[in-house]
């Protein structure tokens, strides 16, 4: 048996309104504050989505500017001032596949969105830990759907992953139903995090090699590398059988005094997402550009924070806590998380990180450097 579970859409920049007055359970009639922008057949959510007697209407007819009549009766009361959204869909559609991540999925389920509760909570009674789930939105009247999620394990998501991250922070807030907060700002600043941290470790005078890419020479004077996302190159390495990469390209407008018995005599130079090479590289020659692109961030809730990131979640959480008491004007909190950064030392943590990019899996770029000094 496994449990999936499944977020809400997401309703930050749709239209809203709230209720223009107080209202008992089992009305078919409401009065909002302004119906500008919704139209028959829409869904609406009456309350804040997760938070308990939320509901999910739809509309009936309008009559501008301000009543809605809806197709069911509500099922409970609600006051004055209640939010009132228009969501997309009110139904969500469950994928399984029981072979691997990238197998046939078959539809499991197709079920209402459950509103009033913080998740859309699914039981797959013959589940496995070796099953593969994806979810959609679904519209049961336009039959619109939405694109499906990324892939769930039946194993659950690792204690790295973007979702696990999220449940830390609303956790250690106070707010593990995100009535507060919500999932996608908690991703922004975790990614601000992530975003800063890799570029105080691949930017400055130091290079460290986070990426590379092989090429064919052709013969040509300029290559495209516009489908590479380079955001810097520092170094091309070249062979003639593809295997031992003992020559180099350097940036042409950089001067370096080579030592050892290793020899430079080509150049490479960027115009925008163009390199040109000087002598032209012979043709069938390989070259191994090493660079590094833009950072990377947590999208889907399995992302999961790389390595050498793993290990170092705690300055993560810390960030996004500090982020979340200054939206709530905590200042005492905020102040505490704050000083839980400074105490964490995060430029010793960059340092550290610095290295074990240097070691891991780069000593044949980082010997090629090691022999280049550079002269001013």
């Amino acid at each position: 048996m496994k449990q999936i579970s499944i977020t809400h859409p997401d309703t930050t920049n749709n239209i809203n309104t709230v209720l223009a007055t107080d209202y008992a359970a089992g009305v078919t009639t409401i009065t909002v504050k302004n119906t500008a922008g919704f139209a028959a057949n829409d869904y609406l959510v009456v309350g804040k989505l997760g938070s308990e007697q939320t509901e999910l209407v739809q509309i009936n007819t309008i009559t501008a500017p301000q009543t809605i009549a809806i197709l069911v009766a509500t099922k409970f009361q609600h006051g004055e001032d209640t939010p009132v959204t228009q969501i997309g869909y009110n139904q969500f559609k469950l994928y399984r596949s029981i072979t691997t991540s990238t197998g046939s999925y078959t539809t499991l389920a197709t079920a209402a969105l459950q509103v009033d509760q913080p998740f859309n909570l699914y039981v797959d009674t013959s589940g496995q830990s070796s099953y593969f789930y994806k979810f959609s939105y679904y519209n049961s009247t336009s039959t619109n759907e939405s694109d499906t999620s990324a892939v769930i394990p039946g194993t659950g998501f690792s204690f790295y992953s973007l979702k696990s991250l999220q449940d830390r922070v609303a956790k250690l807030f106070g707010d593990p139903n995100y009535r507060y907060l919500r999932r996608d700002e908690i991703t922004d600043w975790l990614n601000e995090y992530y975003e800063m941290i890799q570029e105080r470790i691949t930017g400055g005078e130091s290079p460290y090699y986070i990426n590379y890419v092989e090429i064919t020479s052709t013969g040509a004077v300029s290559y495209d590398l516009s489908q590479y996302d380079i955001v810097h190159l520092f170094l091309i390495e070249t062979s003639t059988n593809g295997i031992d990469f003992d020559g180099f390209m350097l940036p042409q407008d950089f001067r370096y005094q080579i030592r050892g018995e290793r020899n430079v005599s080509s150049y490479y130079r960027i115009g925008g997402d163009t390199m040109f090479d000087d002598p032209i590289l012979p043709a069938g020659q390989t070259m191994r550009l090493w660079f590094f692109t833009t950072p990377v961030i947590l999208v889907d809730q399995g992302d999961e924070l790389l390595n050498p990131f793993k290990g170092h979640t705690r300055v993560f959480v810390n960030y996004a806590l500090q982020r979340a008491f200054e939206k709530d004007r905590k200042v005492t909190e905020f102040s505490e998380y704050y000083q839980k950064l400074v105490d964490a030392d995060t430029e010793m943590i960059v340092t550290r990180l610095k290295e074990r990019i240097k070691a891991v899996g780069k000593a044949v770029a980082q010997t090629s450097y090691n022999d280049i000094e550079q002269v001013y």
